[in-house]
């Protein structure tokens, strides 16, 4: 009832508004209903800072939409969010999956399953973000589109970490940055390898106390510019 005649104030007066509109009052008869409505706007009146407005709208019925159903073995906490948000986050499930699956950092990172989870969590967390979107604008309001989340820091994946994963995708960043003293020195010099002992377990540190996706690149970057010049020459 709130949704229909928010829709009918936007179409017919051009009204917008962010806020909820509330139904009030319990009434066991449409006497009793249309009693109350005339004593508030009494009230109102008397108080004289309102300006009545008699719309003539009325409910006809029509009923919501079902809400998505909850797939098997979903988190059932993504019921806390409102809607539209709770369906956004329940279909946003296996495209998150596919996002990391389809990405080489992010899936050497990390387990896509866990990864989705990780995802889904992040939305319920932040469900005091959202607000209801504008009717006819595409407009996500509070729901921010997944790349958002990386360098926003509401994406921790702190679920997720591995230090087998980790270790793997690190030493082979620096494997691929020492390209050419490999080259020329052997994986197995001794600069090399304190140098690929250093980045990895830097990186490995720093990301699991700030373990967000944004920041992956800049971890690596550091770790091996760090080692690099501390052991490599």
């Amino acid at each position: 009832m709130a949704a229909g005649f928010k829709t009918f104030l936007e179409q017919k007066y051009g009204y917008h508004t962010e806020n909820t509109l509330a139904c009030f009052g319990a009434h066991g008869t449409l006497a009793e209903a249309q009693a109350d409505v005339q004593q508030r706007m009494k009230d109102l009146r008397v108080a004289g800072k309102w300006k009545i407005v008699e719309t003539g709208w009325a409910w006809g019925g029509t009923p919501l939409a079902p809400p998505t159903p909850l797939p098997a073995g979903m988190d059932p906490a993504v019921n806390q969010l409102p809607e539209p948000f709770r369906t956004w986050a329940i279909k946003e499930v296996p495209g998150s999956k596919a996002y990391c699956a389809q990405t080489p950092m992010i899936s050497a990172l990390f387990d896509c399953d866990c990864f989705s989870r990780a995802v889904l969590h992040a939305r319920i967390a932040n469900a005091g973000d959202y607000r209801t979107p504008v009717p006819g604008r595409e407009d996500m309001a509070g729901f921010d589109p997944l790349g958002n989340l990386f360098y926003n820091e509401k994406l921790p994946c702190t679920e997720c970490l591995d230090d087998t994963r980790l270790s793997k995708y690190a030493t082979e960043q620096v494997n691929k940055s020492l390209a050419n003293v490999i080259a020329q020195k052997g994986s197995s010099a001794p600069s090399v390898t304190r140098t690929t002992s250093c980045a990895v377990a830097r990186f490995v540190a720093d990301f699991r106390a700030k373990p967000y996706v944004g920041g992956i690149q800049g971890w690596m970057n550091n770790a091996i510019s760090t080692c690099y010049s501390k052991y490599a020459n």
